[in-house]
């Protein structure tokens, strides 16, 4: 930053610090954009996680299923 000499009126005091305050809502507004977004991608991912965990878990059951029916079938086989 340079420094400046600023007359007695402080116009330009006053611009600058207008300016510095305008610069700073606008710096404010960008991180509140990127916290938002932020907030949704985590959600996001959270519920791609859970549905994939759901999935998991139905693949699981259906290899229980799949085992009970093999192990009903050789007993059939065996004559039992």
């Amino acid at each position: 930053m340079r420094w400046r000499r600023y007359s007695t009126s402080g116009r330009q005091l006053r611009r600058d610090v207008q300016s510095a305050r305008a610069n700073l809502a606008a710096q404010v507004a960008n991180y509140d954009d990127a916290l938002v977004t932020l907030t949704g991608d985590v959600a996001a991912t959270y519920i791609n996680i859970r549905a994939i965990q759901e999935t998991l878990a139905i693949a699981r059951r259906n290899i229980d299923l799949q085992q009970q029916s093999l192990d009903l079938a050789k007993v059939r086989f065996n004559g039992g």
